[in-house]
């Protein structure tokens, strides 16, 4: 956004260029808002990626599949199920939209 928009207001799309930043910033600050329910703090067995025996692999590299009714003492999360980090300052924004 900090190269697109003033390229916008180069080419005289000044309508265009505000109505996109609002909307980024819509968009931002709905992601934060909804962050919860986007990526939960707390995971069902069915949001586990990969086979399910993997969530049983210790730390020295093997699987152990305890006893019935219990759960490994630790579920690793891939990257992709952590929330990324909003960047809600807003740096890029152009005062000149306002």
């Amino acid at each position: 956004m900090e190269e697109f928009l003033p390229l916008m207001i180069e080419l005289d799309l000044l309508k265009e260029a505000k109505v996109l930043q609002d909307e980024i910033i819509k968009l931002v600050k709905l992601m934060g808002e909804e962050r919860i329910k986007i990526w939960p703090r707390y995971i069902k067995s069915k949001h586990l990626t990969g086979p399910m025996v993997e969530i049983y692999r210790c730390e020295d590299g093997l699987v152990r599949i305890p006893g019935e009714g219990h759960m490994p003492t630790r579920i690793y999360l891939e990257d992709e199920m952590m929330p990324p980090k909003l960047e809600t300052n807003f740096v890029w924004k152009l005062n000149c939209l306002e």
